[in-house]
Formats: structure tokens, C-alpha cells, sequence
């Protein structure tokens, strides 16, 4: 009887090297990255807009990049979700897609920016300076339509640089 158990030198090759589907540590990796090199970005824009100064923006782009380190999984995975509930997949309208990505952006990534806004002026002024997160938190919903879309597909885009679908066509396994 042969032991069929055993893993052959081809057959294991291709079982590591099969990039057509990445693991959800690579996924990971993937969406963390994209989250934090467009917060570098654009968050520092609207930062800037907010009033923070040069060391209050590096200390929010600073923070942001260790919130996003933490959040950037969890949003990717947000949303697939997002797009899986509302039934939205890489074929449906364009027009879907964006009200989809807009609906899955506005209630997480505003109140982000609210919190590394508030951190930083703790940090730089020695206080939170309320009017400073305000802004940010305005700053934040007014470009949130444009935000969410150019955030949301350099996210996919970002994926595509590293073999990961997008968000529409999942690349988590969820339920």
C-alpha cells in the first residue's frame, strides 16, 4: 500500500508557490500597507487643513500609521463585507461600486482622522484643541465622497501591485 501522505518535490512546489490565492497574512500585509501609504498622503492634507502644524501633522501621519497598522486588515476585510452584503461584485455598475465603497468609507475612516487629529494636538499644543478635531471631523465628511473613492481604489490598485483581488471580487474567505 502506498502512503499517500507524503507531499512529492513537484507537488509541494506548487502548493508554496500558488500565488492565485495569497494567504490572509499576505492579504494582510497587502491592506495595511495600501491604508497606510495613502494616509501618508492625503491625511496629511487634511491635517494640514485643519490647522495642525509641521510636528502636529508628523505626529498624526505618525499615529495614523499605527492605527492604520492595526485597522488597515480589518477595513479591507470591512469592505469585502460591505460589498458582499449589499450583493455588489467587480461586474456590477460603476455608479454601485462607488456608493458601495462610499458606504463602507464614511462611518470608519472620519472618526480615525477625529482621534489622530485630537492625539496630535494633544502632542504638539499640550491640549486637544476641540476646534482643531472639529475641523478635521468637517474636513473629513466634506471630502469623504472623493476620499472614499480615490482611497478606496488606490486600496484596490495597491492589491493588484501584490497578486490580491480587489475588494468587490474578495479575497478573504468570510462567510
Amino acid at each position: 500500500m502506498k502512503d499517500n501522505s507524503r507531499i512529492q518535490g513537484n507537488e509541494l512546489e506548487s502548493k508554496v508557490l500558488d500565488e492565485s490565492q495569497p494567504s490572509e497574512r499576505k492579504i494582510g500585509f497587502v491592506d495595511r500597507g495600501g491604508s497606510i501609504t495613502y494616509s501618508l498622503m492625503v491625511g496629511g492634507a487634511i491635517n494640514w487643513g485643519s490647522g495642525l502644524d509641521a510636528e502636529g501633522i508628523a505626529i498624526a501621519r505618525g499615529t495614523a500609521t499605527t492605527v492604520n497598522w492595526y485597522a488597515g486588515k480589518w477595513y479591507g476585510k470591512w469592505r469585502e463585507k460591505v460589498f458582499k452584503k449589499t450583493n455588489t461584485n467587480e461586474k456590477s455598475n460603476i455608479m454601485r461600486k462607488i456608493g458601495v465603497d462610499f458606504l463602507a468609507f464614511t462611518p470608519v475612516q472620519p472618526p480615525i482622522l477625529a482621534i489622530t487629529t485630537a492625539l496630535a494636538s494633544l502632542v504638539s499644543d499640550g491640549y486637544v484643541d476641540f476646534e482643531k478635531v472639529e475641523k478635521s471631523v468637517y474636513l473629513g465628511l466634506a471630502t469623504s465622497p472623493l476620499v472614499s473613492l480615490t482611497m478606496n481604489g488606490y486600496m484596490d490598485l495597491f492589491r493588484s501591485w501584490f497578486g490580491v483581488k480587489s475588494a468587490a471580487e474578495g479575497a478573504y474567505k468570510q462567510d
